[in-house]
């Protein structure tokens, strides 16, 4: 997965010039962000110097986070409908990343999620933190690290992981020796909850990453679980698999075809062919399940300003329709519906 997602210049530096030559216009909103920012940045320096000393609660101490926080995100989310160009926005956000690092590079979710260890967004490792929804760091990073994991859409991924494992469970306990392929597999932790029924149903997985790293993962933590030989990890890069026949050549025709993160790092025009793709290589009465975030249902300034995760766009439920639609599968082979938070979608394609 990392080659679809890498980073792009990872280190871009704001530009003093391009902050001075500004319009009249402009000019009064960046005094706006600026403000905005050095008050966030002051209150949560308070909040520290109360964890120190002892003069607060851990209740006291993320109810005030959050309240900072969030009055910070409606700054932002003010400044960027009132300041529209996007390389002057990046600029503001790379500048806003540089003057903050000092607190939330105290916090292991957010600096993780500025830096990208692994070189791309939304990696294995990042996604195991949300996953197992566990602080990492201490002092005021520990309730970073709080905020962080209990967003909407942190919350919305771990209901997307429960959802996945269920999904399948239903696919496996009506068939008979599957093939299943889960395409930017990750660290397939979805596979280890439902070992049972891939050993009933005698599945045959194929696990497809470009992190050699997260295969490496998901093979030492599938190694105790006894389905080892139901499993093939392979590295392949999912860009690839827009053209139907070398993906039929490299993999074969499957009963079972799911992604639930890779999808929304990916322009439209491109993954219209993908699905395309991915449709055709099912067999009849076979599966294709897959996965959004709707951009109304969450606030993306928290993973845009607080984050660098500006990797995955923003698209609403009538574009996923659309990509749906062009990519020529019928609308009688679609059902969908949301998480419990609404901000997860997925989409259950049945092969005709």
């Amino acid at each position: 997965m990392k080659e679809l997602l890498r980073k792009g210049n990872g280190s871009v530096k704001a530009s003093p010039q391009s902050l001075n030559n500004i319009s009249g216009d402009i000019k009064p909103w960046i005094d706006f962000i600026d403000k905005a920012a050095e008050e966030l940045i002051h209150s949560i320096e308070s909040i520290e110097k109360d964890i120190t000393t002892g003069s607060t609660t851990p209740e006291t101490v993320l109810s005030s986070l959050t309240e900072i926080m969030d009055k910070f995100v409606d700054a932002a989310a003010e400044y960027e409908s009132n300041v529209q160009d996007p390389a002057f926005l990046k600029n503001s956000r790379v500048a806003f990343h540089q003057k903050s690092n000092h607190i939330f590079s105290k916090s292991y979710c957010f600096n993780r999620a500025r830096t990208w260890p692994q070189g791309y967004h939304g990696d294995y490792k990042t996604l195991e933190v949300v996953y197992r929804n566990m602080p990492m760091s201490d002092g005021i990073g520990y309730y970073l690290d709080l905020y962080a994991l209990n967003t909407v859409l942190g919350i919305g991924i771990r209901n997307r992981m429960k959802i996945l494992q269920r999904l399948l469970k239903e696919e496996l306990s009506g068939r008979i020796h599957p093939r299943i392929m889960s395409i930017a597999c990750g660290s397939c932790r979805e596979l280890v909850e439902i070992s049972p029924e891939i050993t009933s149903s005698s599945a045959h997985f194929t696990c497809i990453d470009s992190d050699e790293d997260a295969l490496q993962y998901s093979q030492s933590r599938l190694y105790y679980t006894g389905i080892q030989s139901n499993i093939e990890f392979r590295k392949h890069n999912a860009l690839r698999m827009f053209d139907y026949e070398t993906t039929k050549q490299d993999f074969g025709p499957q009963d079972v075809i799911y992604s639930v993160g890779l999808f929304d790092y990916l322009e439209s025009d491109f993954l219209v062919k993908i699905l395309n793709s991915l449709y055709n290589l099912l067999n009849t009465g076979g599966k294709l399940i897959i996965a959004f975030k709707d951009a109304k249902q969450y606030r993306s300034q928290i993973f845009h300003w607080f984050m660098d995760w500006t990797g995955f766009l923003q698209r609403y439920e009538d574009e996923f329709l659309e990509i749906l639609s062009d990519a020529h599968i019928p609308d009688s082979a679609v059902e969908h519906f949301r998480d419990e938070t609404g901000v997860i979608i997925f989409y259950i394609v049945s092969k005709q």
